[in-house]
């Protein structure tokens, strides 16, 4: 019964909205609707009409239900909207697609609608061609806005829709909206009907006026238009959407190709026809509009005219460096020089000279001749379909300039002049960064015409003092001058160039990486490295120094501050790749006591003197009177000569040996010299502190010297670390973590049985983590009671970085390990550790008890009752011991290395009784 009622309600909804739908489309079709080509079926509900409906005033919509006999109650009362001559202000627009079949324009997806600014950024890019001009219809509007806001021409011809608004003013005022209907007429209410069809709005208007004064005598008329009417047109040919719509009696033949889409790729821009009546009325170039903003041939539309957009004609290339690299329409008779115009001209940094033209000859074969971009010679070259016009850039090295890098404050690229020197460029200290170096600097120099690096040495410091010395270099184009920094400052780098870096030294262990470098013009610079080609910044770099272009980068300055490494490897390495037969990498080596040991480049009439400045000066501890000189070098027959020189640095000849290429400066530090060492005295001494040693100095010198122990020192919990130890333990610690995380891995694949498996293996879990957290203290086990009582067997020489805890008395003990409750307990001569195990609740079930040990306080360890392992046999417990039990390894058989866990067990347990040591 319900779903009869149901489908009863459904019928007369549909037969309403049928109903309606003729009316609505009776009504208002000549107005606004397209009509469409349909077949002849039953009449299906337009959701546009339906719309519509909806959006009509409530009363409206009750008085039109009345009308057809429906009660719009039985539908859940009616729709509210707005008014129906409000909503006029919007015109719905259907369309006839490419598939036959009508579709809302405003739910149709449009492809170039989504075109982003990158992409369309992206349209004129070298190398990408586009056809130009499409882009003008991208975000194409789904609606179209009747323009009725502007003044109306008085040539303006009056047509069926249109509405007069009339004012009538003298001995009456009065105010009429006349409409035009279809038989051209309008209705004058004191007047009657007057035909104005096919007259101007300016006829029109002498018209009326005329009656008015004729025939109501005293009066007199102000005419204006009011609504509009709509035309229908046609857009055809290669239109994105093709077909028939409804626009504006004020649009122009642009406004049609909007509405439609716009104008695929496969359409003309430059041939768009107006045909009215089967005549051409109109012929448009999109061209002019695009390109100059002339629209005198954007013709206005009448009702019936067909904009026509005919297959695209022939197209040519425009590429390189103009303004707008695309693809072009031209027409016949133009030429290159047309092309260019439309591509916008040429760049500033264009080099015509050189420009190209792809052509397509008579035996259809793609051919490349040489033209000049000059106005004269492009425009006596008509241009042919395929054609693409290539302009080359400027070459990217830059001539006559200096670039200045490193620790200055000013770094960059100055220009250049004849007869330049060091001192026109760097005219004061005041120029460099605190510690610079002013003994040592570079010009890196390429010798034409390969481009072959050479290098040269100078002294600020005497080029400043006399600018008329062989010191004051005289430069010339190109030259890039190093200025380093005399100190070195900490090594570590900042995060963001530990990558580059590490780039660095990559690149400097390949020779080819630099004889790319050396052989290869292209232009990169660090900040703007290509995608395509990602190589290190220090490459881009390099090029960007070598004979094209001069950039100075962050990471230049921030490797010139830190020091000289980065950028004197950079030259070294380039020496390397340009070496030869008979041609040697022109550098030498110098070891040993100097502020930057290493390799440095080997510049002409280079002595000692110079190869230790730019190793930065000799260090406090370097041995004047003796250095070494080693050399290595080849006769005619290629046999290796070697030799070996000894100079006295204090002597002047010494200092001005020349080197030769491969040369080694060995630079000897003093004799017996060492560095200052220190100890530390912590805890119960009377007077703790650092203190520097000797080197035969013993623990009980130093304990001497600190006045000894006080009253309250616990003597036998002397805690003695030191350094060597600990990175041992720290060693042995890691190895047994890797082991144990590997054996608990292969219990995990092998046990079967899930609940012993996880009970067995979480045991082994948690002891990795306590191996983990525990710290390698480097503890030595040291009996400081014979230290003290001065044993003479007893001695313990000390080293950098030793440390001696001593702490005050000690009144517990300490019980770790698988018991019930690990804790401390007060200290009590009578009793024996098993006491103190058993008040700690006894072992658990895991216990080991025929291994319990006791780790005494000066980190000793004993087996109880059975002897002893590494210290003491006293089985007496003291104040500070601590007890453990360990795991019984045999229950838990399924890790493969558990027999040496008690290794581990040791470690833990000794770096708990340390701690509770301190």
């Amino acid at each position: 019964m319900l779903t009869k009622i149901h489908n009863n309600i459904q019928d007369k909804k549909h037969r309403f909205m049928e109903r309606i739908a003729r009316f609505i489309s009776s009504l208002l079709a000549p107005a606004i609707f397209v009509s469409v080509i349909t077949p002849a079926s039953a009449i299906d509900v337009d959701p546009l009409l339906i719309d519509q409906f909806m959006r009509m005033d409530p009363t409206q919509q009750q008085a039109l239900a009345a009308q057809y006999g429906v009660d719009l109650s039985q539908f859940g009362g009616g729709a509210s909207g707005r008014g129906f001559q409000e909503d006029q202000t919007k015109q719905q627009v259907s369309v006839l697609t490419r598939s036959g079949q009508s579709q809302d324009p405003s739910k149709q997806t449009l492809p170039r609608d989504d075109i982003s600014g990158e992409e369309s950024s992206a349209r004129y890019q070298v190398g990408k061609l586009v056809p130009f001009g499409y882009e003008l219809f991208a975000g194409a509007p789904s609606t179209f806005e009747p323009v009725n806001d502007i003044p109306v021409s008085n040539d303006y011809v009056l047509g069926p829709g249109d509405t007069l608004k009339v004012e009538l003013y003298g001995k009456e005022s009065k105010s009429y909206q006349l409409g035009i209907d279809a038989q051209g007429k309008v209705h004058f209410p004191e007047l009657g009907p007057m035909n104005v069809a096919g007259l101007s709005f300016e006829e029109v208007k002498n018209k009326l006026r005329d009656e008015v004064s004729k025939r109501m005598i005293g009066m007199k008329a102000s005419i204006s238009m009011g609504e509009l009417k709509s035309i229908r047109v046609f857009v055809l040919g290669e239109a994105y959407v093709p077909g028939s719509y409804v626009v504006s009696s004020l649009s122009t033949i642009t406004n049609a190709l909007v509405l439609s889409g716009g104008i695929s790729e496969s359409g003309s821009l430059r041939n768009i026809q107006l045909k009215r009546k089967g005549e051409l009325v109109q012929t448009l170039d999109l061209y002019e509009l695009l390109l100059k903003g002339d629209t005198s041939n954007d013709a206005a539309l009448r009702s019936g005219d067909v904009v026509f957009i005919p297959p695209v004609g022939n197209t040519a290339g425009v590429d390189g460096e103009v303004r707008r690299p695309a693809i072009y329409e031209f027409k016949e008779g133009e030429t290159l020089s047309d092309l260019l115009g439309f591509a916008g001209g040429l760049k500033p940094s264009a080099y015509p000279k050189k420009s190209t033209l792809e052509r397509i000859n008579d035996v259809d074969q793609r051919t490349v001749l040489n033209v000049s971009a000059k106005a004269e010679d492009l425009n006596a070259n008509p241009a042919q379909a395929g054609d693409i016009l290539r302009i080359p850039s400027v070459l990217e090295k830059v001539e006559d300039t200096i670039a200045l890098r490193g620790h200055v404050y000013r770094p960059g690229v100055q220009s250049f002049k004849d007869g330049m020197r060091l001192t026109d460029v760097i005219s004061s200290v005041d120029q460099l960064k605190p510690g610079s170096d002013l003994r040592y600097g570079l010009v890196k120099r390429y010798l034409p015409p390969q481009q072959t690096l050479k290098v040269l040495s100078f002294r600020i410091d005497r080029a400043l003092a006399d600018p008329s010395s062989e010191y004051n270099v005289e430069l010339q184009s190109k030259d890039e001058i190093l200025v380093f920094g005399l100190y070195p400052r900490d090594q570590k780098l900042s995060p963001e160039y530990e990558e580059m870096a590490a780039q660095a030294q990559e690149l400097a262990s390949s020779t080819a990486a630099f004889s790319d470098v050396r052989m290869t013009g292209l232009p990169l610079d660090y900040q703007a490295s290509s995608t395509d080609n990602a190589q290190s910044p220090l490459l881009d770099r390099d090029r960007a120094h070598s004979r094209t272009r001069f950039t100075v980068t962050e990471f230049e300055k921030e490797a010139a501050y830190w020091g000289r490494k980065w950028v004197i490897d950079e030259i070294l390495e380039e020496l390397r790749a340009q070496s030869e037969i008979g041609n040697p990498s022109q550098e030498v080596r110098i070891t040993g006591s100097v502020r930057y040991p290493g390799d440095f480049p080997l510049v002409d009439g280079m002595n000692v003197e110079d190869l230790i400045y730019a190793a930065g000066g000799l260090t406090e501890k370097a041995y004047k009177l003796s250095a070494e000189i080693n050399r290595t070098d080849f006769d005619e027959q290629q046999k290796r000569i070697q030799a070996r020189y000894e100079i006295d640095l204090n002597m002047a000849a010494g200092r001005e040996f020349e080197f030769k290429s491969r040369d080694v400066l060995q630079i000897r530090g003093i004799p017996e010299w060492v560095e200052n060492h220190y100890v530390e005295l912590k805890g119960e001494v009377r007077f703790p502190g650092v203190y520097p040693i000797h080197k035969d100095d013993e623990l009980r010198d130093v304990l001497k010297r600190a006045g000894g122990v006080t009253n309250y020192a616990y003597v036998p919990g002397a805690v003695f670390t030191r350094i060597e130890l600990k990175e041992q333990q720290e060693k042995r610690l890691q190895e047994m973590q890797r082991r144990l995380a590997e054996d608990i891995a292969k219990a995990q694949l092998v046990e079967k049985d899930a609940s012993r498996r996880s009970g067995d293996i979480g045991k082994a879990q948690e002891l990795l983590t306590q191996l983990q957290q525990t710290p390698a203290l480097g503890r030595l086990v040291v009996d400081l009671r014979k230290v003290l009582a001065e044993d003479p067997d007893y001695s313990i020489p000390l080293q950098n970085g030793d440390a001696l805890t001593i702490p005050s008395r000690k009144n517990s003990v300490t019980i770790i390990g698988e018991v019930q409750l690990p804790i401390s307990q007060v200290f009590e001569p009578k009793l024996d550790y098993t006491d103190y195990i058993e008040r700690s609740g006894g072992t658990t079930d895991k216990a080991d008890e025929d291994r319990i040990y006791i780790i005494k306080a000066n980190g000793g360890v004993q087996l109880p009752d059975s002897g002893h392992w590494f210290a003491s046999n006293d089985a007496q417990m003291e104040p500070g011991d601590t007890v453990v039990v360990p795991l019984d390894a045999d229950k838990l058989d399924q890790l493969v290395l558990w027999r040496d866990l008690s290794q581990i067990f040791y470690q833990i347990a000794l770096g708990a009784a340390a701690v509770g040591s301190l």
